[in-house]
């Protein structure tokens, strides 16, 4: 593996971990509008 070229943070690519925050980040988004589409009956 190649030494990271742009800004490293504790030896981790900050591009590197932006990038899998942001697909943490999708995911989430999409479970949470699944689960609030899929409940049977919020009100009750």
């Amino acid at each position: 593996m190649n030494p990271a070229q742009g800004p490293t943070l504790l030896g981790v690519d900050v591009i590197w971990v932006a990038t899998l925050l942001a697909g943490v980040a999708a995911l989430s988004v999409m479970f949470a509008i699944y689960t609030a589409t899929t409940v049977r009956d919020p009100m009750r």
